[in-house]
């Protein structure tokens, strides 16, 4: 295994810019100076959001920093998935940890929830593939979620 590369209370943010939701509307807000957050319209649908991965990190945990206002979500869940491209073939996907639940009850405030790697994932290692993390949201129609980032935590691939 490499050096450590963050642990403990740092790691590598990814914020609400760089993330991409699909199914209702999002609309990405600047809150405050170097505060972003990626804000879901009340409609009653199932959207998801897809997080980059950086390549040549081995993923032990995440953070999922979120709030959910008015009404409860009905399931809120996040999975890591690899997309492999072969000439010729279709895309083939794969599941490398199944979906975790994360918080559904409305927040006052912002919400971190922590989700563990069952097993340590090495991000970008498998050659013509993309590593990705979704976040799935059921919102019954009332619920006002907004996603302000995740937090990464693992090692260094050296």
């Amino acid at each position: 295994m490499g050096k450590t590369y963050f642990s403990g209370s740092g790691g590598i943010f990814v914020s609400a810019s760089r993330m991409t939701g699909y199914v209702g509307t999002f609309t990405l807000t600047r809150n405050a100076a170097g505060n972003y957050s990626l804000n879901l319209t009340a409609a009653a649908n199932s959207p998801f959001v897809e997080v980059p991965l950086d390549r040549g990190l081995t993923l032990t945990s995440f953070d999922v920093i979120y709030s959910i206002a008015t009404a409860a979500l009905t399931t809120h869940t996040a999975a890591l998935y690899r997309a492999k491209y072969t000439t010729g073939a279709a895309v083939a996907m794969t599941t490398e940890q199944a979906a975790a639940a994360i918080g559904t009850a409305t927040t006052t405030n912002l919400r971190v929830s922590n989700i563990k790697v069952a097993s340590p994932y090495d991000v970008g290692v498998t050659t013509d593939a993309a590593d990705m993390l979704e976040i799935a949201i059921v919102n019954p129609g009332t619920a006002v979620y907004v996603l302000y980032g995740v937090m990464l935590y693992g090692n260094k691939i050296e």
